[in-house]
């Protein structure tokens, strides 16, 4: 989860222009903030998503080890034992499915949702064919809710209290990629401040969660680094 977290500060930081609306979105639910409220943070939801779109947790989904032999419709004939899995990271960049892949929208999620009623079908935790950074079906991960309040809980406490921006003339910390698995570079650093103006305008149930740097941090009117180094 922290490096899911990690890649969603990132690619706010590279992406500045959704930071307000992202805090106007939580700023109209500070006024009756429950447990519930984090379910109805769509374009949230929607940011993380098109966060796990590029850079999931691997390229690879759905690995398993054949049973029994088995032959698909187009005449592949899958042996017994053989392993199996599905290109999840290509189908997710697939411009069939998703228009301009190698564009960051970190609202196509809430805009493809629409008005649906059925909108929690395109929360960060959602699965679908087409979306698998979680798996799909009746093996899909089942921490995934929990995950997904965690990393919530905390970008909201984060981007509400805080201000990020890269080291300067540096832009976002490339991904690494160790075999199948994709993650946000945690050895490098950025620089954050404490926004002073907002921060009593924070719910107290996110004040109750105390964020934890890899490195001391002083918060003050100066950026200061985060990192691991």
């Amino acid at each position: 989860m922290l490096l899911r977290q990690l890649s969603v500060i990132y690619d706010l930081t590279a992406h500045p222009e959704y930071t307000d609306i992202l805090r106007a979105e939580i700023a109209n639910l500070t006024s009756d903030w429950n447990k519930t409220s984090y379910a109805r943070l769509r374009k949230l939801d929607s940011f993380m998503r098109e966060s796990q779109r590029m850079a999931p947790p691997t390229v690879l989904g759905l690995k398993r080890i054949m049973q029994q032999p088995y032959t698909l419709e187009d005449g592949t004939h899958l042996s017994k034992g053989m392993y199996v899995c599905v290109a999840a990271h290509a189908i997710e960049n697939d411009p069939k499915i998703f228009p301009e892949p190698q564009k960051f929208d970190g609202l196509r999620s809430f805009k493809g949702a629409g008005p649906d009623p059925n909108a929690n079908l395109h929360s960060f935790a959602a699965t679908e064919t087409t979306v698998l950074g979680f798996g799909y079906g009746k093996t899909a991960c089942p921490g995934r809710f929990f995950a997904a309040l965690v990393i919530k809980m905390s970008i909201v406490k984060l981007i509400s209290d805080y201000e990020f921006r890269f080291l300067p003339g540096e832009g976002r910390p490339k991904n690494r990629v160790i075999h199948e698995f994709l993650f946000a570079s945690p050895w490098d650093k950025i620089q954050l401040r404490r926004r002073e103006k907002y921060k009593h305008t924070i719910p107290k149930v996110l004040n109750s969660f105390a964020f934890r740097g890899t490195s001391p941090v002083k918060f003050g009117h100066a950026y200061y680094y985060l990192g691991m180094k």
